[in-house]
């Protein structure tokens, strides 16, 4: 496998499995070759986020792939949309924060056409931003939900800072 694998012309399969909590568990963190087709749509996703929502400007992936061993690991939702490789957490300081780049992602009509959920994580307030994140999840059932999780991990309709 090519870490250096270009998915779309801004993202690289390293970037897509980079995974702090497998490395420091000692986790391969290896998509299924299903999981590597969808990583490569996720990542066409991403770019049309980047090009078309974010003026081009780079966006920092946190989180993308984790196999369902390093999910578990980290708490994550048995259901989410990460271990089939259909999610990216990230951000995009040079465009604003986490807040300002939801709200534009989520008044793109083109892209929410096909997310199944863009969530606004842990920014309860102002103060929480810069360690904030914003999930895009791509999988089937594609909702369209647009949520905010609080630092108390309660959800909540739309994107809100407290």
């Amino acid at each position: 496998m090519d870490l250096n694998e270009r998915l779309a012309p801004n993202f690289t399969l390293r970037e897509f499995l980079i995974s702090g909590t497998a490395d420091r568990l000692g986790i391969k963190n290896t998509p299924t070759p299903e999981h590597l087709i969808n990583l490569r749509q996720t990542a066409i996703n991403m770019q049309f986020i980047r090009d078309e929502v974010l003026g081009q400007r780079p966006y920092i992936v946190t989180s993308a792939y984790r196999n369902p061993e390093v999910n578990k690991a980290i708490g994550g939702s048995p259901t989410s949309d990460h271990p089939n490789g259909l999610a990216v957490d990230g951000r995009c300081p040079s465009f604003g924060n986490v807040f300002q780049v939801a709200t534009a992602i989520s008044q793109n009509a083109n892209i929410m056409a096909k997310m199944d959920q863009l969530i606004l994580e842990y920014a309860a307030n102002s103060a929480d931003l810069a360690r904030a994140w914003i999930h895009t999840g791509f999988g089937a059932r594609r909702r369209g939900q647009v949520m905010t999780k609080l630092p108390n991990g309660s959800y909540v309709t739309g994107l809100r800072l407290a």
